[in-house]
């Protein structure tokens, strides 16, 4: 079975000087990179020498590190032990207590500095500091070999909220890291000199695992600048392919006064992870490049459409892969005509997730029928191409981020001094992002309520209020959300 850390292998013998990551402008060369991860599992082999990890009952070690270097050298060498690992920002109980079989909780010497755990924190046994010295470069001359991963390598677990805005774990087994490589090896159009600046991701994000893994097959490099502002190393123009988030394209856009745009008309660019505005992609075309690529996709079933962005029209309607199957569904799961607003569902593939860890209730709700359900409602049109028009469940999706809407509407509901409030985001036929709110109220709304429920979305475009003296409700007498947001929809639509 084939892996990072025998990709890495791989070229750290037969490329051994070239340069595998580029992190805050420190390159780090294939070779390196195979001996530290080395001389990591050494280290975690002596301190768990009882360690036994099955595919019936898989250990699983938790990274909690910096910087991303030091995070993918625990994670790969956990997982040539046969762990399963997680990669977190902070050691929290909540994400520990959902693993069975904790093997080790790996953090490094300045973690150890910030490092804050509750009193009731029950695995402190389980800590494991790794020590600078065992990356000094004459304890690294000591490793005579760099040894496979075990048979049974361990996955790793990546982080998602996309359905419920609820986190959401996903394992991606070692089984299917070589299909997941070639597949976004060839979305990106790369091969062994691409070098592709992966911003600020790190490795609990679909983007920042499934990239890297595509550039250590390819023997390729990746370029990270963690925790510093990527607008200098993105105009130093070192790489050809680059994934950004639509709070990106604001920041490039925003930050064009202090730093002018350079033309970079080889550069590749893909953009994914929420509504856009066009009017911001006109401007990357014009100063940055014109190869601009609007991906969508989930963590839970990868990228199904990439759209070459010539036009507004190329923003809304998604280009679906040709290997990919979409339907768009009814409530009873059957398929909708062109231009009928239903539910989205990708088709299982071999090289995608099948299920939320530890969760059967939300993995029933969106794994089912040999599909996966994004959450997103959609329309199809004749041509093919298919438009994301909001959430199904109660998920706000702004920018590049996910919010469960309860406690938001909990605030605008406190604000407003109404009976109930429900909130909705989409991208209009304009290209804005907008948020409409709905007041069940018979009072008029006044402006000073208007102006703070519009202040708690100062990001978006756009914010509407609509008030209504009872909202549409379902036989139950439940407030139908659909029906409401078909509403607000249509209503807006007319005034546009």
């Amino acid at each position: 079975m084939e892996t990072a850390v025998t990709w890495i292998n791989h070229w750290a013998k037969k490329k051994p000087g070239k340069t595998a990551l580029v992190l805050n402008g420190s390159p780090y060369a294939y070779e390196y990179l195979a001996m530290v991860i080395e001389a990591t599992r050494k280290f975690l082999e002596q301190k768990l020498p009882d360690l036994t990890s099955t595919p019936d009952n898989r250990a699983t070690a938790i990274i909690a590190i910096e910087p991303l270097l030091d995070a993918w050298v625990s994670v790969l060498a956990a997982r040539s032990l046969g762990m399963d690992t997680l990669c977190v920002a902070r050691v929290e109980s909540f994400l520990v207590d959902r693993f069975a079989n904790v093997a080790c909780i790996v953090i490094n010497e300045s973690i150890v500095r910030t490092l804050r755990l509750s009193e009731g924190f029950a695995h402190k046994d389980k800590i494991l500091i790794l020590p600078d010295a065992i990356y000094h470069p004459a304890a690294l001359r000591t490793i005579k070999q760099v040894r496979p991963p075990v048979a049974e390598p361990g996955g790793n677990f990546l982080a998602s909220s996309g359905t419920t805005g609820q986190p959401k774990l996903v394992l991606l087994p070692a089984s299917i890291e070589g299909k997941i490589a070639d597949v976004y090896a060839k979305h990106g159009l790369l091969n062994a000199s691409s070098r592709s600046f992966l911003m600020d991701y790190n490795l609990a994000a679909f983007g920042g695992y499934v990239y890297g893994l595509s550039s250590f097959k390819l023997g390729s490099t990746i370029i990270v600048n963690q925790g510093r502002d990527f607008l200098p190393t993105f105009y130093a123009g070192e790489f050809d392919y680059v994934t950004l988030r639509p709070s990106h394209i604001d920041r490039l856009y925003d930050g064009a006064r202090l730093f002018p745009p350079v033309a970079m008309p080889k550069l590749r660019l893909h953009i994914g992870g929420g509504f856009i505005n066009y009017r911001k992609i006109e401007w990357v075309t014009k100063n940055i490049t014109p190869n601009l690529f609007h991906i969508y996709g989930a963590t839970e079933n990868s990228a199904f459409a990439k759209t070459k962005i010539t036009c507004a029209d190329d923003l809304l309607w998604h280009s679906i892969y040709p290997h990919r199957r979409v339907d768009i569904v009814d409530e009873n799961d059957e398929p909708v005509p062109d231009g009928v607003e239903g539910k989205l569902r990708v088709r299982d593939e071999d090289y995608t997730a099948h299920e939320y860890f530890n969760d059967p209730e939300s993995t029933a709700a969106h794994f089912h029928h040999g599909c996966f359900y994004t959450g997103d409602m959609a329309v199809r049109r004749a041509d093919g191409r298919v438009r994301i028009l909001g959430r199904v469940s109660d998920v706000l999706f702004i920018k590049s981020d996910r919010f469960a809407v309860g406690p938001i509407e909990e605030k605008i509901q406190e604000v407003a001094g109404c009976l109930d409030a429900c909130v909705f985001a989409r991208q209009n036929a304009n290209t804005l992002s907008e948020i409409l709110i709905a007041l069940e109220t018979e009072d008029t709304l006044e402006a000073a309520k208007s102006a703070e429920l519009k202040k708690m979305f100062a990001m978006v475009d756009a914010v509407h209020i609509t008030t209504f003296p009872t909202f549409p409700k379902t036989d139950g007498g439940k407030t139908d959300r659909s029906a409401l947001r078909k509403l607000l929809f249509e209503k807006q639509d007319a005034l546009a």
